[in-house]
């Protein structure tokens, strides 16, 4: 109950009154041939845009894979997508500031070097059948990797969302326990229609037989029923910050990294692992599940395909207003 009752906290120390919005949206960087580049490529981006803004960066080994830049930090998926984290702001005329602040700055370095930024839910080529995600390797890191791994017992479709998806995620604040509830319930209610509204796909996916409609749904759903669709019991009159961290610390957590190190835990939960030792990795637990709509110590919505700019603001404009109105 002791590591159960620091997952509550955790949730806890997040409520306040703010009515913010957090963006991340991710990219497939790609060349004039519409090929995702590759990562000696996307380091070389990476360390050169960093060195003329001055930018903070962050390795993996000798290479470059993230950048902090301000308002917004980038960095690599597991593929090679590029994703971009936007501070939360209540005002959607500063996420947008701030959007067009890394478009600007971002344009010219990839077009000078002939790549372009593509915002799709599944990747063009993968969608289509021209090519199987295992033509798309992964980047050297060891979280990566095991994930790979583990995703192959758990479902068929892991490689492909590892390598091949791309979505938008929205971050919003929660002042309450009541609160934080009531918006994950209406949000898992409304997460078949705002699926649909927001897909993004390049219309060949029937060449390669998915059906109709949300190609990169049809993979997360096919990925591990453990971490990822719905959270289990949130319609439950009595769901609460202990019901869903009792689900975080009972469900296996794949990987941990400990004394600077990435290690696979395999089918161990958080509560087979520590076996009674104390839990001091609450935010890496965390993060290690995928639902749709996913508690940290804010509430992050993950549905949504990667989609352009203007797209991007109206959904989240729709968001704020559903989210943030007692009406």
């Amino acid at each position: 109950m002791e590591n159960i009752s620091k997952i509550v906290d955790y949730f806890a120390k997040g409520e306040n009154d703010k009515k913010r919005l957090g963006v991340e949206m991710e990219y497939f960087v790609c060349d004039n041939s519409g090929k995702m580049i590759g990562f000696d490529k996307l380091f070389a981006i990476l360390d050169r845009i960093a060195d003329v803004y001055s930018w903070e960066k962050v390795y993996e080994g000798d290479n470059v894979v993230g950048l902090l830049c301000g308002d917004y930090v980038v960095t690599l998926e597991p593929a090679g997508q590029l994703e971009i984290s936007i501070n939360a702001f209540e005002e959607i005329r500063d996420i947008e500031t701030v959007y067009d602040d890394f478009r600007q700055k971002w344009e010219p370095v990839l077009s000078e070097a002939g790549y372009s930024l593509l915002a799709r839910g599944v990747f063009p080529a993968v969608e289509n059948g021209e090519i199987a995600p295992d033509s798309l390797p992964l980047i050297s890191k060891q979280r990566y990797h095991y994930m790979n791994e583990y995703f192959e017992s758990t479902g068929n479709h892991g490689k492909y969302m590892m390598r091949a998806t791309a979505s938008t995620q929205v971050s919003i604040d929660y002042s309450s326990m009541q609160d934080c509830m009531r918006k994950i319930r209406i949000l898992e209610k409304m997460t078949p229609l705002m699926m649909l509204l927001m897909e993004n796909q390049s219309g060949l996916g029937k060449r390669a037989n998915w059906k109709p409609h949300l190609f990169r749904l049809q993979i997360w759903n096919d990925v591990d029923p453990d971490r990822c669709g719905y959270i289990p019991g949130t319609l439950a009159p009595d769901f609460s910050y202990e019901e869903y961290a009792r689900y975080i610390y009972r469900t296996p957590f794949i990987l941990l990294s400990k004394d600077d190190e990435i290690i696979s835990v395999g089918k161990k939960s958080a509560e087979q692992y520590l076996a009674g030792e104390e839990l001091d990795f609450v935010e890496h637990l965390l993060t290690m599940f995928f639902n749709h709509v996913r508690l940290k110590n804010y509430i992050e919505i993950r549905f949504a395909d990667s989609v352009p700019k203007k797209r991007m603001l109206g959904y989240v404009a729709l968001l704020k207003g559903l989210m943030y109105s007692e009406e």
